[in-house]
């Protein structure tokens, strides 16, 4: 499959990320069922992947230096359209597989956070709540287990935000598929 990773540009890709909330909200994906939903940030980007002139995937890079001084971080609101989930990129346990077609958005997202200012790049997942593991919390779990065999990524810390007990993970290198371009 071919896909195209494009920034963000409400004069040109507005009427398709309508589109893609209609879908995602048939697809049950609740925090991507509407623009407002998707909570873009004044200082973030969002990175649309484009398959045959539809977003079929898509998440957000923001500022997090009210968390972390020098942070920005990744993966947020990410959301692939059901028919494309586990297609078009390596099998691979740890963080390509958990964000599937958003691995090819890594290093834009990684080049639009250092191009502003970025020290550190890092992303969220909630706790699980007494052994529940629904939403990120799945994605939590599956962090945990993988992190000694996958160098892309390593723990940082666990905090509340946003209201959630979330983990924390700092990305290791720009591009999560092949394993290049070593973060500091």
């Amino acid at each position: 499959m071919e896909y195209s990773i494009v920034l963000y540009d409400q004069d040109k890709h507005y009427d398709d990320l309508m589109k893609f909330c209609i879908q995602a909200e048939k697809d049950e994906i609740e925090n991507n069922a509407s623009i407002d939903k998707l909570a873009l940030k004044k200082e973030s980007g969002l990175f649309l992947t484009y398959h045959d002139n539809k977003i079929v995937s898509l998440c957000h890079t923001h500022n997090f230096r009210p968390f972390f001084p020098g942070a920005w971080r990744i993966f947020a609101r990410t959301a692939t359209l059901k028919e494309y989930r586990a297609k078009g990129f390596p099998r691979r346990r740890g963080l390509v597989s958990c964000s599937g077609l958003n691995s090819y958005t890594v290093p834009y997202q990684v080049d639009y956070a250092k191009a502003r200012g970025a020290k550190l790049i890092l992303w969220t997942t909630n706790v699980p709540i007494k052994n529940n593991y629904v939403g990120s919390a799945k994605l939590d779990r599956h962090f945990k287990i993988c992190e000694s065999i996958d160098p892309t990524y390593s723990f940082y810390c666990e905090k509340e935000l946003y209201g959630i007990k979330q983990s924390v993970w700092k990305l290791n290198y720009r591009d999560i598929i092949n394993v290049e371009g070593k973060l500091d």
